[in-house]
């Protein structure tokens, strides 16, 4: 996501922040790592896999429960994932996405192919082996 003050969409942006300190503050960690995910989905739907890997990263440290997580799975992830002919992030990056879109679709073997290769290069963070159960 941009700095917030350079945006075109300054109003529609501090909202957004704001409504996601208040439910933090309420204690509403799932809806909040479900935005991030569902963020991530957009990030990768508009080939920007570097704020995607965050947000994935941002939903996964912040969701409470991962039941029915795929249930809002946008179609195209895939798609647009195969599309894509240069990617703005490093490999182990790029690893976690392909993961996160094959777990979410529940693809678990698929899945866990690329999960082994971040755990390879990230053997440090947590998502790797949430993701692998």
């Amino acid at each position: 996501m941009k700095p917030i003050l350079k945006t075109k969409n300054k109003s529609i942006q501090l909202k957004e922040v704001h409504d996601t300190l208040r439910l933090i503050q309420e204690q509403d960690l799932d809806f909040v790592g479900k935005k991030y995910l569902k963020r991530a989905n957009q990030n990768i739907l508009q080939h920007n896999f570097r704020a995607a890997y965050k947000n994935i990263f941002l939903g996964f440290e912040n969701i409470v429960c991962d039941c029915g997580i795929g249930g809002w799975l946008l179609r195209d992830l895939k798609k647009s994932l195969l599309k894509s002919k240069t990617f703005n992030c490093n490999i182990y990056q790029l690893n976690l996405i392909q993961a996160y879109i094959h777990w979410i679709s529940r693809e678990y073997e698929s899945a866990l192919n690329f999960i082994n290769s971040f755990i390879h290069y990230k053997n440090d963070d947590e998502i790797g082996f949430y993701l692998k159960g």
